[in-house]
């Protein structure tokens, strides 16, 4: 189901190093099928509504209560232990899954940066399937210290992100304000516990 382009020795290493050296990584054209399909249904889907107003407001999908075959082929690949070697192998860490969503966010959701949440050092994934948005809309993910912000995601159809997240940073979503209409962030979101081993 991946990209074939990810699979070769040189093109391992090349990804390797680069999140080696920056702490996060993006690829594009990340899968080879199923994805399109996943969306589709995705989108006729009933989600769960979440508004917890001094944190976030977003829909998620009920992990529980999936019974379409191109939703659960998508995922069932995301939990697998191919995705998971060919993760470790890019991060180099000994990795468990603590975190997994399907949230999909819209006109007035936001996630809020808060710098009392007790964090942990983690690898945090996204799997983009995501309307094309600009800036001028809202929706962007940034990552930020205390000091300074330091990144942002843009969305990306058919993209997966890696970031390396020590306890400092933090991250919110900008406010989908009314320019993005009814354009859409559909993200497939995880978190990995990065084992003691690795620490």
């Amino acid at each position: 189901m991946i990209n074939d382009i990810y699979s070769s020795k040189k093109v391992m290493a090349d990804m390797e190093g680069f999140f080696e050296e920056n702490g996060f990584l993006q690829l594009g054209d990340f899968l080879s099928e199923n994805f399109e399909e996943f969306r589709k249904t995705l989108e006729e889907e009933k989600l769960l509504e979440i508004y917890e107003p001094l944190f976030c407001k977003k829909k998620m999908l009920d992990l529980k209560n999936i019974f379409k075959l191109e939703l659960i082929k998508v995922i069932e690949f995301f939990k697998s232990k191919e995705f998971m070697n060919f993760v470790e192998s890019i991060t180099e860490f000994d990795l468990i899954l603590s975190k997994f969503e399907v949230n999909v966010y819209s006109h007035k959701d936001f996630i809020i940066l808060n710098d009392e949440t007790p964090r942990n050092e983690t690898i945090s994934l996204i799997y983009d399937l995501s309307d094309e948005f600009s800036e001028f809309m809202g929706g962007m993910l940034t990552y930020t210290t205390k000091q300074e912000e330091v990144f942002y995601l843009e969305p990306a159809f058919n993209s997966l992100s890696l970031f390396y997240d020590p306890v400092e940073i933090m991250k919110y979503l900008k406010y989908l304000n009314n320019k993005c209409g009814d354009k859409k962030l559909v993200r497939i979101e995880m978190e990995f516990s990065i084992t003691e081993s690795n620490i």
